[in-house]
């Protein structure tokens, strides 16, 4: 290590490059600053005190000092290490008062060349370079005799700094002239130098280990202040240079020790490092590579870039070595009300479904809060978790996810792990008799989590060995003279399948893996996943995986990167959060309600004090993971729910099909069913025996049972087919009229049918007309059944004749044949128009019942606009316009059609109950029929199918009438029903056709409405110039602006409603309310005419009370 004694001067040839190299290096230690200060001084001052010997040397200030001297540095480490070693002992000895003789070492950190352990060849011999493994096996530390003092045994001359090269080496001369000595030499154990040894053996990474290849490893040497600064499984950067040393285990090879002796009689340099049979051919080096570090930084944590131990690190310190983005990139995750959910998905976003698994391997991840008794017994804070499941379920997929994902995670299989594997291997130490400790998975993953594939094929005799490490989180080994209690401080994630590859639904979870009761008692997290035929969730799986083979990442909603989320969990799991006295009480509470659920039958995972401190671990792991200092009600809430997700019991016995006919039998045995008799009288004819029924004959049956599976299909499969039948039988012909005011519902489709038919006949006349033509078109071009079915494909049609009945006459005159004409090529046209809307549609998230709404407008427009040029506009709009009076109770008032495109009539005083009057007839005015008794009924027909759109759509219809006053738009126009149709149209779809109403829905209809209004006012001036009415193109604009507000399919905080409108376990209890509230309406309909009221009017406010 240090550089030979002047009395070698004889022999050795001084090196001008290591000479030179120590100047330089010397000049920098003295003469680098930052902040105008010298950098290293302090450094150097600490080295005086024994406990410090090695010198830190940032490589960056070496290189920004002298490129020379770095690349020097660099290129030849091993030759000018010595030198550099001496000029850090005349630097301290210069700076400080340092009078004895020390040996001072330097070590060098951040060197820019980092290699692979792959990537080490012969051409890196003596180079300065970094290389990253993990360490699989560490020996004990022992003395090395770095310089040794020898005396001669013929003349007694003293020989000093005789450099030892890993092994021991005599000089190879008496450095006295008079003495020939070459052999005889005796160590001068008291002035020779001794340094601290140890080596360790480090292992690839799997992150750095190609497909397929066995992980190489490499011995580590390390002296002076780096021993004893390592543990077996962590990460680690080392700093040196790779060197070549005897190979001691060989050397000290029975077969290789004749051959030893046979070089010292006869010595040659032919066969120096060789060793075998030479008259066979059989030669074996007994050179061996090794790695001689300077600098060990631990690898297994990383913030901002700067490499630390978890364990010496706090909030305030990471804070400090991160950057301010990354700080702020942590801060705005801490303050996602989403957290939770964002984070499974973006940790498994390659996986569907099994959310709850998911859950609780993410809370794993954090872990809970280790501590302490008074007595000294330790708590676990870890939480292991036990996936069982059927084949073909992603468990493997998740334990790999969480491998990659976890900085110091080990991912193994149970059926290829033996119990030394698992936990600790003790074995002989190649160049001593001594035994070392050989690290295993637990130790490899300590601090971290063990993934454990095919759990339950381990050998019972393995599983026993890590009952210790589960629970106490600790390793004893007592074999070969070594006694040792190892740290396991890891959680443990591990998959099992069930005996015959099914999870058999009678059988108990005991009965159904090859697990112990006491290894099954250590898991928090026992989670059972079944293998079932789901159309829906099969359908969504093969969607997933066909994105994964074709490489659609992007459908992958991942909120957050890995890096992040990595950055974030090392963060969080640095909080230590304390229950507060409420979620200790809810504690108490939820362990006894779960005692009481699970404490009678054999047959259900019972619940025990380790599934209390389960709560208590997963409530501290909610707590971390919204980097909380307190453990709350709503944590422990969670934790509550997923523990009873998890012990939930799935067995589920046969369905017998026969339960009630045994049952019916049982009460009265002596009486045979009717059935029984007959069969037994042909029987008794059909034999000619004469007997009764109640003599020695035994009905003899077999009991007809079938597997929960089977039923679980066969209901499946009963409901769907019911479920269209029942659609497609009730929806056909009038499920039409409702697609118009968004509901599907036949009894209300009936409804709107019969009103139309009583206030406008013509109406429904046209609109039937070209309504079948667009049924008969949409069979011709093969359109979706399911579309025909629920209207989807004829409505738009039908609203062509509906409201072309109403404004060709104000256009274009009295229906001839060339309107009539025009009006059935714009129905054809209209499909021309659907093919365009359906790829809208698709691009804007397939919402088909708004987007095809666009053919109606379309085609509508063009229609008016060819008639209302082929007659010269409105020329004959004086002599058509029919007068209409509608009065009520207070006032009359009279209002012309000609509102239809904007009149410009005059305010008077404002009447409220023509404006009441008004909203009702909005519901009208979306056929273009201005009928109080249409839009009563229709208000009706929505009601009956949806209370809740019902009051939606009123609310609209009063908030476009209410903003029509306050734009101060004409009084008539409002009294009409023009300004709340609308309002009426869009509150009815956000608020009841495709959003579950919640408070974001609530509140994102009303602004809706109101932006129809103001979209409304824009257009009418741009449409009044060109004679031609708005229709309902604001509905549609602002609906297609606010159904983007959904940022994917499964959007919490807009939900999108079902297409179905009865569930089958709503549909009960729908009709009941149906029923019950169709007798009100008759009752207080004859209440209003006994008492000769307006029986209208009192019905519409019913509907509105409603």
């Amino acid at each position: 290590m240090d550089v030979a004694n002047a009395q070698n001067s004889r022999t050795r040839v001084p090196d001008e490059i290591g000479i030179k190299c120590q100047k330089l290096f010397q000049d920098f230690l003295e003469e680098f600053k930052e902040d105008g200060i010298v950098k290293y001084l302090e450094l150097a001052k600490e080295l005086v005190s024994p406990e410090h010997s090695t010198l830190e040397v940032v490589f960056d200030d070496v290189d920004e000092y002298n490129q020379v001297l770095s690349t020097t540095i660099v290129e030849e480490y091993y030759r000018v290490y010595p030198y550099l070693c001496q000029a850090v002992c005349n630097f301290v000895k210069d700076e400080t008062d340092l009078r004895k003789e020390k040996e001072c070492y330097v070590s060098f950190v951040e060197v820019p060349t980092r290699q692979k352990l792959r990537e080490l060849n012969a051409a890196k011999f003596g180079t300065l370079i970094r290389i990253s493994g993990q360490v699989i096996r560490t020996h004990p530390v022992h003395p090395e005799l770095v310089l040794g003092t020898f005396i001669c045994m013929d003349c007694n001359t003293v020989i000093k700094n005789v450099e030892q090269q890993f092994k021991f080496t005599n000089p190879t001369i008496c450095h006295n002239p008079v003495c020939n000595n070459r052999r005889r030499f005796m160590l001068d154990v008291d002035n020779s130098v001794f340094v601290d040894f140890q080596k360790i053996r480090v292992q690839e990474t799997q992150a750095e280990l190609p497909r397929g290849c066995i992980p190489r490893s490499l011995e580590i040497i390390l002296r002076a202040e780096a021993v004893e600064t390592i543990q077996a499984g962590d990460r680690y950067d080392f700093t040196g240079t790779l060197i070549v040393v005897p190979d001691v285990g060989v050397l000290s090879a029975p077969g290789a020790k004749f051959d030893l002796k046979a070089k010292r009689s006869k010595p040659t340099e032919q066969g120096e490092g060789v060793t075998g049979l030479k008259a066979l051919g059989l030669r074996e080096l007994t050179y061996k590579t090794a790695f001689l570090a300077c600098s060990v930084t631990p690898t297994s944590f990383r913030f901002g870039g700067t490499e630390t131990n978890m364990e010496e690190i706090s909030q305030e310190m990471m804070k400090k070595r991160m950057t301010e983005a990354e700080w702020n990139r942590i801060y705005e995750m801490s303050r996602d009300k989403n957290l939770y959910q964002n984070l499974v998905n973006s940790l498994f976003s390659a996986i569907h479904g099994n959310d709850e698994v998911k859950k609780g391997v993410t809370l794993m991840m954090f872990g809970g809060v280790g501590k302490t008794t008074l007595e000294g017994t330790s708590l676990r804070g870890d939480i292991n978790c036990c996936i069982v499941g059927d084949p073909s379920t992603a468990k493997s997929q998740l334990l790999k996810c969480v491998s990659e994902i976890t900085p110091r995670a080990i991912y193994t299989s149970g059926k290829a792990s033996s119990a030394a594997g698992l936990t600790a291997a003790v074995v002989r130490d190649e160049e001593s008799p001594d035994f070392v400790i050989e690290a295993g998975a637990l130790m490899l993953a300590d601090q971290g989590i063990c993934c454990i594939d095919e759990f339950d094929k381990m050998d019972p005799r393995d599983q026993v060995a890590i009952h210790e490490a589960m629970e106490q989180q600790t390793i004893s080994i007592a074999k070969a003279g070594v006694r040792a209690t190892l740290n396991a401080r890891t959680s443990i994630l591990a998959a099992a399948n069930p005996i015959g590859g099914r999870y058999d639904r009678k059988k108990s979870l005991q009965q159904n893996v090859h697990l112990t009761a006491p290894i099954m008692s250590r898991f928090d997290l026992f989670f059972i996943i079944v293998d079932e035929c789901n159309e829906i969730i099969d359908n969504a799986i093969a969607k997933r995986i066909i994105d994964l083979h074709c490489d659609n990442v992007q459908d992958f909603e991942a909120v957050y990167t890995q890096t992040e989320i990595v950055r974030y969990i090392n963060f969080a799991k640095h909080f230590k959060p304390i229950l507060s006295q409420e979620a200790s009480e809810f504690l108490v509470d939820s362990y006894t309600t779960l005692r009481q659920r699970t404490g009678s039958g054999s047959g259900k995972w019972r619940v025990t004090v380790r599934q209390l401190e389960s709560l208590i671990r997963l409530s501290e792991a909610m707590a971390k993971l919204e980097c909380s200092d307190e453990v709350t009600v709503k944590h422990v809430k969670e934790a509550k729910r997923l523990l009873s997700k998890s012990i939930v019991t799935v067995e589920q016995p046969d369905i017998d099909l026969e339960e009630a006919e045994d049952a019916n039998m049982d009460i009265d045995m002596d009486e045979a069913p009717p059935l029984m008799a007959a069969l037994n009288a042909l029987d008794t004819d059909k034999e000619g025996e004469t007997s009764t029924s109640a003599e020695t004959q035994e009905v003899h049956k077999k009991k007809l049972t079938m597997s929960f599976e089977e039923y679980k299909n066969l209901s499946n499969m009963l409901v769907l087919y019911m479920r269209k039948e029942e659609i497609r039988a009730e929806t056909e012909g009038t499920g039409i009229l409702l697609i118009v005011v968004l509901v599907n519902n036949p009894l209300s489709g009936l409804l709107i049918v019969i009103s139309l038919g009583c206030t406008a006949p013509s109406t429904l006349f046209f609109s039937a007309i070209t309504g079948f033509l667009g049924l008969l078109i949409s069979v011709l071009i093969r359109d979706v059944q399911e579309n025909i079915i629920n209207g989807l494909t004829v409505f738009n049609p039908l609203l062509i004749g509906a409201v072309s009945c109403m404004l060709i006459p104000k256009f274009y005159g009295p229906f001839d044949a060339f309107s009539i004409l025009l009006m059935i090529l714009g129905t054809i046209i209209r499909f021309t128009f659907n093919i365009y809307s359906v790829y809208l549609a698709r691009s804007m998230r397939n919402i088909m019942s708004l987007y095809i709404a666009w053919p109606f407008n379309l085609t509508q427009f063009a229609l008016l606009f060819v008639l209302y040029t082929q007659d010269n506009g409105l020329n004959t709009l004086e002599e058509l316009r029919p007068i209409i009076r509608m009065d009520n109770a207070t006032s009359d008032a009279t209002t012309s059609d000609v509102s239809f495109i904007g009149g410009n009539i005059t305010r008077d005083h404002i009447d409220w109950g023509m404006i009441f009057q008004g909203v009702i007839v909005s519901a009208s005015q979306v056929f273009a029929v201005e009928s109080v008794v249409a839009g009563s009924v229709i208000y009706l027909a929505v009601l009956l199918s949806s209370p809740t759109t019902a009051g939606f759509a009123f609310f609209g219809a009063l908030i476009g009438s209410l903003a029509g006053v306050m734009l101060g738009v004409p009084i008539d126009e409002i009294y009409s029903g023009l300004w709340g149709y609308n309002t009426f149209l869009t509150a009815a779809l956000l608020a009841g056709a495709h959003y579950i109403l919640n408070g974001q829905t609530a509140a994102a209809t009303v602004v809706a409405a109101i932006c129809t209004v103001i979209v409304q006012y824009s257009l009418l001036f741009f449409f009044r110039n060109l004679k031609l009415p708005v229709i309902s193109l604001p509905f549609i604009m602002v609906s297609s602006l606010f159904l983007r507000l959904r940022n994917n399919l499964e959007d919490k905080t807009f939900p999108e409603a079902l297409s179905i409108c009865f569930p089958e376990e709503q549909q009960s209890d729908y009709l009941v309310r149906q029923r019950i509230l169709i007798q009100q309406v008759c009752i207080i309909s004859l209440f209003s005419v006994s008492y000769n009221r307006k029986p209208l009017i009192i019905f519409a406010r019913f509907i509105t009370y409603f």
